[in-house]
C-alpha cells in the first residue's frame, strides 16, 4: 500500500451534516461513509493517529501540513486529519467552543467504528489535537 492511501481526511461539513472521510489516494481525496468504514480503507494491524486542528484552522494549514507528511515517513502509521474548519472559523471564537462537543461525538462515533470493526485497537491509536483541538480530543 503506497504511502498516498495512508493519509486519510475527515471532514466535518456543518452542525447538521454528517461526518465524512476522505482516503487521498492522489491529490483528490476519495469519499466515504465512516460508518460503511473496513479494513481495506487502512493498512491492517497499523497504527493510526488523528490529528485535530484548533481554531480558525483546517486539515491542510499549520500544524497540520507539517506534521502530516512527517508522520507519513514512518512505515506503519496512518493518518486521520479531522477537518471541522466550517465550525471553528475566526472571528467566532464562543461559537467555536460551543461546537467542540459535537465535533468531539462525531470523532467518538468514528473512532468507536474504527475499534469495533477491529481496524485498530485502543493501543495503536494515537489522538493529537492543537489548540482547541486539544479540547476535542479531551472528552
Amino acid at each position: 500500500m503506497s504511502k498516498q492511501i495512508r493519509a486519510i481526511l475527515v471532514i466535518l461539513q456543518g452542525i447538521n451534516e454528517t461526518l465524512n472521510l476522505c482516503i487521498c489516494r492522489s491529490k483528490i481525496p476519495q469519499v466515504i461513509n465512516p460508518i460503511k468504514i473496513n479494513r481495506k480503507s487502512f493498512q491492517h494491524s497499523e497504527k493510526i493517529v488523528i490529528l485535530i486542528h484548533g481554531y480558525a484552522g483546517n486539515r491542510d494549514g499549520p500544524p497540520n501540513n507539517s506534521i502530516r507528511p512527517a508522520l507519513l515517513k514512518y512505515k506503519n502509521v496512518n493518518v486521520i486529519s479531522v477537518d471541522y474548519a466550517p465550525l471553528v472559523k475566526y472571528p467566532c471564537y464562543f461559537e467555536a467552543v460551543q461546537n467542540v462537543r459535537l465535533v468531539a461525538n462525531c470523532l467518538s462515533q468514528m473512532i468507536n467504528v474504527l475499534v469495533g470493526k477491529n481496524i485498530v485497537k485502543n493501543a495503536n491509536l494515537h489522538v493529537i489535537g492543537f489548540g482547541l483541538g486539544a479540547q476535542v480530543a479531551a472528552p
